[in-house]
């Protein structure tokens, strides 16, 4: 199965095509289904259903998370994912049907929603993304955040693992003929890492200040790593 590159794969997002994200190139890698919440209609909506669990996930930023009005984590999450709630648009029915999924993700998508116009809990589960993306952690949730920024989309995305009806993961060959049926391309986690790392400065300038010495004025500069929010002095 070729892999595609990672702006193959944004142009993917962009169009509104979901990917598939491997953890690795091996055949036990878990493949997920990733969709742009932006770019969510009834027909992808049900495409998500019938190729992927159960369980669908909304991955968000803790700002956003934050702005809505909910609890956020800001525990160092880089081995754990935070799952956070399951909740429901007001006025949906108490059902997963897929139309009710989709109005809450809309909702969600408003940035000018809040808590006040869900419930709990509900049939969408929300899913915290660790900050960093994935330069802090190596998950699906935090790629598909990574993905859509890099899109220029709403960073909210939609994740669900690749499963068969009775719920085991579709992998190996199974995933490669699903992949060339549907004309999913897919990306392993360690290219979207190394294209961050390629595009990004991990530090930056935080402080400064001049220091009158014996032999002349000199600045210190205070630099600060983005991922940890750690701070050095140079």
């Amino acid at each position: 199965m070729t892999k595609s590159t990672i702006q193959e794969a944004l142009i993917e997002v962009q169009a509104g095509r979901p990917l598939i994200v491997l953890d690795d190139e091996t055949e036990e890698s878990k493949a997920h289904l990733f969709l742009a919440a932006e770019k969510i209609t009834p027909e992808m909506m049900k495409l998500m259903s019938d190729i992927g669990s159960t369980t669908l996930h909304v991955s968000l930023e803790a700002s956003r998370l934050i702005d809505l009005g909910f609890v956020t984590s800001f525990e160092d999450n880089h081995y754990q994912v935070v799952n956070t709630i399951s909740l429901s648009a007001n006025g949906t029915k108490d059902n997963d049907g897929n139309e009710e999924k989709l109005v809450t993700i809309n909702k969600l998508l408003d940035f000018g929603s809040t808590v006040a116009d869900f419930r709990q809990p509900g049939h969408i589960y929300i899913t915290q993304a660790a900050f960093g993306g994935v330069l802090r952690r190596a998950g699906h949730i935090e790629a598909s955040i990574d993905l859509t920024k890099l899109a220029g989309l709403k960073p909210v995305g939609l994740v669900c693992e690749i499963a068969n009806p009775d719920g085991s993961l579709i992998q190996g060959e199974a995933l490669l003929k699903l992949c060339e049926a549907k004309g999913f391309k897919r990306i392993v986690m360690e290219d979207l890492i190394a294209y961050r790392r390629s595009r990004e400065s991990m530090v930056k300038r935080a402080s400064s200040a001049k220091m009158p010495l014996r032999y002349g004025d000199f600045t210190i500069v205070g630099f600060e790593n983005t991922l940890t929010k750690e701070h050095h002095v140079a």
